[in-house]
């Protein structure tokens, strides 16, 4: 009898270069990437900012990305006179955006496994993200980032204020994100269990399959 089998593949980034030092622990200037809609919920980023700004004057926000909600994140910043909030729109590469900045932010409210969510953390920065779907899988709350409990301002505010304020904390949970990509994200890693599902899959040799389930396994603990 024939089992049908199904293995799961995490997306896969070739290991980015490393942000430096001086930017991780230099004045907070957060990250947001994506499409600028309800679903990725940047008002709440925006609305946080707004407070932390206030209180931490050299802090920053990039917001990466176009979408319906432009106009109003735009205008909400004019009539409300939030400072050092940038709006960049669509770019084809976002790498000189992760090089600059010191926190990712991505506060969903639905997702899968966010490609840009381990670019962050690969290019060693700690998140702040939502607990939703697929982002604890890369976003580790007490290890590399901030899970945040709920959708509101409270939440998202003292996550921000927390990283802002301790940059030694910043440097562990860049480190920690790093070496979590390397392990778990990296191109190479994907394609050796890659590898291993074909060895699996054409069952040619029962003792090299055996093996090689054996390594899938212990890759997914």
């Amino acid at each position: 009898m024939n089992q049908k089998k199904v293995f799961s593949l995490p997306n896969a980034i070739p290991l980015p270069e490393l942000i430096s030092r001086e930017i991780l622990i230099g004045p907070p200037r957060f990250l947001q990437i994506g499409a600028l809609n309800k679903r990725k919920n940047p008002f709440l980023t925006l609305k946080a900012f707004e407070n932390v700004q206030k209180l931490l004057p050299t802090s920053t926000l990039t917001f990466v990305g176009d979408g319906p909600l432009y106009a109003e994140l735009e205008n909400y910043i004019k009539e409300r006179h939030v400072k050092n909030v940038s709006l960049v729109g669509e770019v084809s590469d976002a790498s000189l955006f992760y090089m600059k900045n010191n926190v990712l932010i991505l506060p969903s409210k639905a997702e899968g496994l966010p490609y840009t969510l381990i670019e962050g953390a690969g290019y060693g920065m700690p998140l702040i993200c939502s607990n939703v779907d697929g982002i604890p899988e890369i976003c580790i709350s007490g290890y590399n980032g901030i899970l945040l409990k709920d959708f509101d301002k409270k939440s998202m505010q003292k996550a921000m204020i927390d990283l802002s304020t301790n940059k030694n904390l910043r440097l562990k949970y860049g480190n920690n994100g790093r070496e979590l990509v390397t392990n778990k994200f990296e191109t190479r890693v994907f394609v050796n269990k890659l590898l291993q599902i074909y060895k699996v899959i054409t069952n040619k040799d029962k003792q090299g399959a055996k093996e090689a389930q054996q390594q899938l396994n212990a890759q997914d603990t």
